[in-house]
């Protein structure tokens, strides 16, 4: 941020800023992939406003303060007129058009969508929507294909604009907290329908915590790549699951490595799970505030390192 000249979590509300932060990305780590925006409450904010959100601070990032359709129906919910221009997306948007202005000749730029499960927790409250995959599943798939109607459209206005990928971070989806057959039997069809829609460019799915019970179907999802977080999923699980199925993308661990470790830790972790077969290496789930310039730029020249290294 210091080096973009931005502060957090101000640069959220001024495209001019949050572009900026985003750039330094690769104009100051040599990352070659540049993200739209770093929260997961945008889609929220276009059907319910930004009063339903916390900003955040330099130590947080936004959150979803009010679930808008809390203990509603799903059947008496719907997507209102005009979504795309109503809350953060302008914003978003506007800082998306300048990304791919100034570097779209020169890196990849993704847009970053929150996964249809996490969008539908923050629509109607996590705990809710759990009970509704549990004691009602019509109702839950229902929740979820509402989320991702949304998302479909966001993603072919990025496409419009450029996007060379899309990114579905999913904390939500995660079997801490839903139980695998919700995800294999109620969520994943309503996958295949984003990725089908969004088939023009890459896509990646990202899943916290522990997969395990749902890894062999993660490939029915239609997504180009999978992301997995270390340590509840490691490289060479993920390898041995899905190898030749689809593109990984993982899994520098971000607490252990990337904020407490140091640069040669960092270094090593990454050049290892290039070696375990990732055909991506980053963070195993974001950046965490406070990690060094030197970690980050560890992981670039563990990536670079394997590739030359593969070139000899």
């Amino acid at each position: 941020m210091e080096h973009a000249g931005v502060s957090w979590p101000e640069c959220h509300n001024d495209p001019s800023a949050l572009s900026a932060l985003q750039c330094a990305r690769y104009e100051v780590l040599g990352l070659d992939s540049i993200v739209s925006h770093n929260d997961l409450v945008t889609e929220t904010t276009m059907i319910a406003g930004n009063e339903v959100i916390d900003i955040g601070t330099i130590d947080r990032h936004p959150a979803v303060v009010v679930y808008p359709w809390r203990d509603v129906d799903p059947y008496d919910c719907s997507i209102p007129e005009g979504a795309l221009d109503a809350g953060r997306n302008p914003i978003v948007r506007s800082s998306f058009e300048r990304i791919v202005e100034r570097h779209g000749d020169m890196v990849a730029c993704t847009r970053v969508i929150t996964g249809p499960v996490t969008l539908a927790g923050n629509l109607w409250g996590v705990e809710y929507l759990l009970y509704l995959s549990m004691r009602d599943p019509e109702r839950f798939s229902h929740a979820i294909g509402i989320a991702t109607d949304l998302l479909i459209d966001i993603c072919r206005e990025a496409i419009g604009m450029g996007a060379d990928s899309i990114y579905v971070p999913e904390a939500t989806a995660s079997c801490d907290l839903l139980v695998p057959r919700s995800l294999i039997i109620d969520v994943m069809p309503w996958y295949g329908k984003l990725s089908r829609s969004i088939r023009d460019v890459p896509s990646y799915l990202h899943i916290c915590g522990n997969v395990e019970p749902i890894l062999p179907h993660i490939p029915d999802s239609g997504f180009s790549a999978f992301s997995f977080e270390a340590p509840a999923c490691t490289t060479r699980e993920a390898y041995d699951a899905l190898s030749g199925r689809m593109a990984l993308v993982g899994s520098v661990e971000t607490v252990g490595s990337l904020l407490m470790g140091s640069p040669t830790n960092v270094y090593m972790e990454a050049l290892g799970n290039i070696r375990d077969g990732v055909h991506v290496v980053c963070s195993a789930c974001g950046v965490p505030p406070y990690t060094t310039l030197e970690n980050m730029r560890a992981v670039v020249n563990a990536a670079c390192d394997a590739n030359d290294s593969q070139s000899d």
